[in-house]
């Protein structure tokens, strides 16, 4: 909880390998993760813990997509008819 908290202040997806959590649990691991919400309101965070060697070039996109998608479905719906 601690460590998605954190990720309320920052923009997009981000990147935190090893010590760069602050955790000493995941010290040894990476977490790839961003926030989604609705109306430049953040409602939450999504994420991937995992080894530091991942397949950043998957994940990174695959969580700004998962964002994305949330925040878009979090999002009133304009009816244009």
């Amino acid at each position: 909880v601690n460590l998605l908290g954190r990720l309320i202040e920052g923009e997009g997806v981000q990147v935190m390998i090893g010590a760069e959590n602050r955790l000493a649990d995941l010290s040894s691991c990476s977490v790839v993760a961003s926030t989604y919400g609705s109306g430049g309101r953040v409602m939450g965070s999504v994420g991937v813990v995992g080894p530091k060697r991942m397949q950043y070039g998957r994940v990174i996109p695959l969580v700004g997509y998962l964002a994305r998608a949330l925040s878009g479905l979090l999002s009133p719906r304009r009816d244009n008819s």
